[in-house]
């Protein structure tokens, strides 16, 4: 069971087009490739799950692409463990 998501308000941001491809294969996985704790803390991406879900899906992850995906997971993992922290 993945743990509630607190809602926030909407914001809209710019991505720049380079940027599009790593924000595209990250947000193909819709949360069913994390990795948690047995308390429900998140860990990280599952790479094997996610790997899985962009080969079904013929998404091409370029080395580029997974260094930027990588750093998204990692500001997300931070983020909400802040979040976690806070309650």
């Amino acid at each position: 069971m993945l743990p509630e998501i607190e809602e926030h308000e909407s914001h809209d941001f710019e991505v720049f087009k380079e940027n599009m491809p790593v924000l595209e294969a990250f947000f193909v996985l819709e949360g069913s490739a994390w990795k948690y704790t047995g308390m429900g803390d998140l860990i990280g991406l599952d790479v094997q799950a996610a790997k899985i879900i962009w080969d079904y899906l013929q998404t091409e992850i370029t080395p580029d692409i997974f260094r930027g995906i990588m750093l998204f997971t990692n500001t997300v993992t931070q983020e909400r463990g802040k979040q976690r922290s806070k309650k």
